[in-house]
């Protein structure tokens, strides 16, 4: 009787580590490692096997602290976007149509003027729109205009603030940033956020993933990436202060979510993972009800 007693407990515990949930799960940290129990299954090439339609298109918003202490991440993030949009390029998505993408810029600063508005300054040459569309065959020269935003704003810097008034009253008809973020056109929303801070912008984590559910639809039609302070640090950048909130942010999103070390010094290593995310994401895509 023992030996049965024991064979049943067992298996007990077999069924529980079995099941899991996409909601809620640890996300991928810095190491780039899904440690979630989601219903993504991917197969011996790395490939997803899920049951998503996939997303038609990625609309990329890059959130770029803009204070004294960034301009060597700057730098960096300029010199690894040829990389970065390489693989997206080179990206099959699913379906019969090849991956188109949008990348938008805006900082971490409020002004009495307002913030969130896409950075596009007229020698960048972007046209008729404040983002850039790809693929193209100029795009790594505008978006290192772009992203070029300089070291004079704020050193409270509030990304979740910046990136609600980006895709919020920024977004409507009429104004700055109309027509970036294609909701209802099966695209996936990609943040990136960057900057040796944390947000000081006085929402919360769980406020600030609530609003994201609200404007995408739900779970599994963005990502979010936090590239900031693992942990108080010092580096090739300088200092980081830990990005708790940010942290958090990633945490809620689970297996849609990403945080990577400012701290390590290039930032390729955190958008080379995160274009992996963004590949997975993307595949088990579900557009929202019409």
């Amino acid at each position: 009787m023992k030996v049965k007693w024991i064979a049943l407990i067992a298996a007990l515990v077999a069924a529980v580590m079995l099941t899991g949930s996409c909601d809620g799960g640890d996300s991928r940290g810095s190491d780039g490692d899904d440690d979630s129990s989601g219903d993504t299954d991917i197969d011996a090439d790395g490939d997803a096997d899920g049951d998503g339609i996939g997303c038609k298109s990625m609309d990329i918003l890059f959130v770029i602290d803009d204070s004294d202490s960034m301009a060597q991440e700057q730098e960096s993030l300029v010199a690894s976007f040829p990389q970065f949009i390489d693989v997206l390029d080179n990206y099959d998505p699913p379906g019969d149509d090849p991956m188109v993408w949008r990348v938008g810029v805006i900082t971490t600063t409020i002004t009495p003027e307002g913030g969130g508005v896409l950075v596009a300054p007229e020698e960048c040459g972007l046209g008729a729109h404040r983002w850039i569309d790809g693929p193209g065959e100029d795009v790594a020269e505008k978006f290192a205009c772009v992203a070029d935003v300089g070291v004079g704003g704020s050193g409270a810097e509030k990304p979740f603030l910046t990136i609600q008034m980006a895709l919020g009253e920024n977004a409507e008809v009429g104004y700055p940033n109309y027509g970036f973020y294609r909701k209802n056109e099966a695209s996936l929303l990609v943040i990136v956020i960057i900057t040796d801070e944390d947000d000081v912008s006085g929402l919360t984590a769980t406020e600030m993933k609530e609003y994201l559910d609200a404007t995408t639809g739900g779970d599994g039609r963005y990502v979010v990436v936090g590239i900031a302070g693992l942990q108080e640090c010092n580096s090739e950048f300088g200092d980081a202060s830990l990005a708790q909130d940010i942290q958090d942010l990633v945490d809620l999103c689970g297996t849609n979510g990403m945080f990577g070390d400012i701290c390590e010094g290039d930032l390729w290593v955190s958008l080379e993972q995160a274009l992996e995310l963004m590949e997975l994401v993307c595949d088990e895509f579900e557009p929202p009800p019409a």
